[in-house]
This record gives structure tokens, C-alpha cells and sequence, in this order.
């Protein structure tokens, strides 16, 4: 996906407590470096974990790891910087049922970052009462 802003706008974006909760949590506790732990919370609902295990040289790159295993990979890169995500479950049941239910999870985020780039509306307020747990189409 390409964010039309400079790197080091997206990397303030995808790894500062502030930048993360314009787009994906409302709520983040933790500090954002690496082996340090981080708590993400959406309004009434159960929050999620996840360890950072690693940042990349010259805001390149984020890795974090759920504790159920799930990898997450955020790569920038390119003048109008490019966002990659990728995200690695386990090759387990749970694992394969996850990687099913939460494609549109991130198919929504993503555009919602987007979205607070281009100074559009924060899609997460849009359909109040709604959420990734519920299902964001009516």
C-alpha cells in the first residue's frame, strides 16, 4: 500500500503510542522497543498482547509476536514510502481458523491508516457500536 508521506511521518505513524492510536488501537500501554511488551485495547473488547521483537535500521521495519504465536511484519520503503504487512500464523488449527477470521480485521485497518494520512475520517468511529469482533459491514 503506498502512504503518500514521507518515512518518517509512516514510521511515526506505525510506531509511536500516539500514531498507532489514530489508526488501529484506541489504547496502547507499553513502551515500543524491542523485547518489551505491548497491550492494544479497542473499546469493549478483549485487548491483545504483543512482544516487539524487532525495529529495523533507519525506520524500515517492525516485527511484533502475539502470544498465540502470530507474527506481524511492517516494512516501509520506496520515496512515496510503500507499506508491506506481513503476518505469519502457526501451522496449527487455531492458527489456520485465524488466518481466515482476521483478513478482514486487516482489511480494515489498512485502509484506515490510509484514511488518516490523506486527513479523511477515522473509519473505526464511522458505525458507532460496531466493531472487528462484530464485523464492520452492516
Amino acid at each position: 500500500m503506498i502512504l503518500p508521506v514521507g518515512k518518517k511521518k509512516a514510521w511515526r505513524l506505525i510506531t509511536s503510542r500516539r500514531g498507532i492510536c489514530y489508526w488501529f488501537p484506541v489504547d496502547l500501554e507499553g513502551k515500543i522497543a524491542v523485547g518489551e511488551l505491548l497491550r492494544f485495547a479497542w473499546p469493549g473488547e478483549q485487548s491483545v498482547n504483543y512482544k516487539v521483537l524487532y525495529l529495523g535500521p533507519k525506520h524500515s521495519s517492525i516485527r511484533l509476536q502475539r502470544a498465540d504465536g502470530v507474527k506481524v511484519s511492517v516494512y516501509l520503503h520506496g520515496r512515496l514510502t510503500a507499506l508491506t504487512l506481513e503476518v505469519e500464523y502457526p501451522m496449527t488449527r487455531k492458527g489456520r481458523r485465524d488466518r481466515v477470521s482476521e483478513v478482514a480485521w486487516w482489511a480494515f485497518f489498512l485502509p484506515n491508516l490510509k484514511s488518516v494520512v490523506l486527513k479523511g475520517p477515522d473509519l473505526r468511529n464511522i458505525l458507532p457500536g460496531r466493531s472487528w469482533a462484530k464485523g464492520f459491514i452492516d
